[in-house]
């Protein structure tokens, strides 16, 4: 991001902001709420929705805030008469076609239709014809739609394409008919990232796994990580006497930035699962049977105390899985080196990341694994090698996608998957050079792309 600043006034405070920044995010900068419906962080401006418009002086029309980059002297001002008559019939003509449905609206209580309404308080509306209504569809078994509800702002279709490049979703018709649909006439075909119902800014898409159990006021929140794969994603659960509502994450919250796929979204009940344990089991007369925890505590205590009076610390040795947290892998050593008294540590993680440190170390001098999202991003090109990325870190697969949609990086894939035709997103459908091969014949293929680069006269030899 450039270095360089603009100063401008919002409402006659003084502000500085980056320049290429957007006038509502300069506002929100300062604390100031300009209302909108179709612009998010993430998405490229549309200007669509209209709600937006600021006065800017010296331009003698109102100007949509979420397309309007700051300029130096520029003086704005978002709450004049005239810039409130313009939101009030913004949300005139919305309303003219927003069914009056909010006590059965899993948004009800978290809607900015329904804030900005209260804010706005348009008390009587002008338009006498009778309401557009859209045909119930079947959409999915995960997700639901309410497409008399919709504001048309496309944030769910421009998250679709812009972000997860699944394509899953388009408008169809025009003006106030206009419909958000999937493509032919099955259900919706797509990765369930849950993206589009945590973008909707009313009711029109939502989750069918907590529809009518709650209102936001009587959920409880923790913030946690997801364990599902080492991207390290953000989860806020929420959740009704005691029992799990839904997952979510909010943007500019954790590594993953608000994006999750299906198993943070749509996976949490695995949790409630009938099949989940739920209460320790102890092994009498050769059977398990169920127990409390300090029952089992309590036997595991006397029994590691048995073993190591009578065999000594060096009898024990730990394994922990490699999804565990950081703060997890590091408590679980300082029991075993502490409690118990040995350093025969191990995780699963060692099987394939530690060759890979090693032969990274061998290779290029640095044992450094893992790089940053950032680092992904700002990449100029990028080789993937059996990764199936899409699938087995899809936050970090974004990143790669971000990097060759947003920044133009070059791709190139070695992997056993097929670039695919439809909607479903598959990293290899945006590779540049892609080399389809046979998961056992993944060093192979290394060595080969070796080879060409040095009988091809391409290394670098400093």
């Amino acid at each position: 991001m450039s270095a360089e600043t603009v100063k401008l006034t919002i409402d006659g405070v003084p502000v500085t902001v980056p320049k290429g920044t957007l006038v509502i995010e300069a506002a929100r900068q300062m604390g100031v709420m300009i209302p909108h419906f179709c612009h998010h962080p993430k998405l490229k401006p549309d200007a669509n929705c209209r709600m937006c418009l600021v006065e800017i002086e010296r331009i003698p029309k109102l100007q949509t805030s979420c397309s309007t980059p700051v300029a130096e002297g520029m003086a704005v001002r978002t709450a004049t008469s005239v810039v409130n008559e313009a939101h009030k019939s913004v949300l005139e003509f919305i309303l003219a076609n927003h069914p009056l449905d909010c006590p059965v609206c899993d948004q009800g209580g978290r809607c900015d239709l329904q804030d900005f309404s209260h804010q706005y308080t348009p008390t009587t509306s002008r338009f006498v014809e009778i309401k557009r209504v859209f045909p119930k569809e079947y959409f999915s078994p995960l997700i639901e739609t309410e497409m008399n509800r919709c504001v048309q702002c496309l944030r769910c279709v421009r998250y679709c394409d812009e972000v997860m490049d699944v394509k899953a979703l388009a408008p169809s018709g025009r003006g106030t008919m206009t419909e958000i649909k999937h493509f032919t006439t099955h259900e919706l075909d797509c990765e369930f990232c849950g993206g589009c119902v945590q973008i909707c800014p009313v009711g029109a898409i939502t989750s069918r796994l907590s529809m009518y159990e709650y209102r936001p006021w009587m959920l409880k929140r923790a913030d946690t990580i997801c364990t599902y794969c080492g991207d390290g994603c953000h989860l806020t659960l929420q959740t009704k006497e005691n029992q799990l509502i839904e997952a979510m994450s909010t943007h500019g919250a954790g590594r993953n930035n608000g994006d999750l796929c299906a198993r943070g979204f749509f996976g949490y009940h695995a949790s409630t699962h009938p099949d989940r344990l739920t209460h320790p089991l102890i092994r009498r007369d050769g059977r398990l049977v169920q127990a409390t925890w300090e029952e089992a505590l309590d036997l595991v205590a006397e029994r590691f105390i048995r073993i190591k009076l009578a065999h000594g610390p060096q009898a024990f040795a730990g394994l922990i899985g490699a999804r565990c947290t950081n703060e997890e892998l590091y408590l679980f050593q300082k029991f075993m080196r502490l409690a118990i008294g040995t350093d025969k540590i191990d995780s699963s993680a060692r099987y394939g990341q530690v060759n890979g440190v090693r032969a990274l170390r061998r290779v290029q001098g640095t044992h450094r694994w893992t790089v940053s999202f950032e680092d992904i991003v700002a990449a100029d090109a990028l080789l993937l090698v059996g990764t199936n990325i899409t699938e087995t870190n899809p936050i970090t697969g974004l990143k790669v996608k971000e990097a060759v949609k947003k920044y133009g990086a070059t791709l190139l894939t070695v992997e056993a998957l097929v670039p695919a035709v439809g909607t479903i997103s598959n990293i290899a459908n945006l590779a540049t050079h892609h080399v389809s091969v046979h998961p056992d014949r993944f060093g192979a293929a290394v060595l080969a792309l070796s080879k060409a680069v040095i009988e091809e006269g391409l290394v670098d030899q400093a």
